[in-house]
């Protein structure tokens, strides 16, 4: 049984924040965690800043804690043959993946909503030095379903 299928890549600080960039190896997406602990601006009640700072991360927080995640990329399996001196990412069972990072923000926030509310397959093809991604959607989820569900019944005439 999987429990933990993702894997802290590496951490890095930025100038307000500790930040960790994780592979999820069931999703295929490569996200940053953010985690900020300040006295500056304390938020007295929980609350969730969509764009925050300059970099316009979404934060979640309370008091002086704040938690932020942003996608910024996917990554693809990597089928060739892997040089022994670049650093490559594997899953447990010994894959090994390549990473892709995104450049457009719209294109992040489309993945994420797929990711979110269906199940999908992601694949990355390459041919001639293009990359295409190739997302299967699968179903919905049965949380989404709901939540449709929920909208459709309290929406006003």
């Amino acid at each position: 049984m999987k429990i933990f299928n993702w894997k802290i890549l590496y951490t890095y600080r930025l100038k307000w924040a500790l930040a960790f960039r994780i592979a999820n190896f069931k999703t295929k997406e490569l996200y940053d965690m953010y985690f900020l602990i300040t006295s500056v601006y304390p938020w007295l009640l929980p609350h969730y800043e969509a764009e925050f700072g300059k970099n316009k991360v979404s934060l979640y927080g309370w008091l002086l804690f704040y938690l932020g995640r942003q996608t910024v990329g996917v990554i693809g399996q990597d089928e060739n043959e892997v040089d022994s001196d670049k650093k490559v990412i594997t899953d447990r069972y010994g894959n090994t993946y390549k990473a892709y990072l995104f450049q457009d923000k719209e294109m992040t926030k489309r993945l994420r909503y797929l990711i979110r509310n269906y199940h999908c397959d992601i694949a990355i093809e390459e041919k001639d030095g293009e990359v295409t991604i190739v997302n299967r959607v699968m179903g919905e989820k049965v949380i989404f379903k709901i939540s449709k569900k929920i909208k459709r019944a309290f929406r006003w005439s």
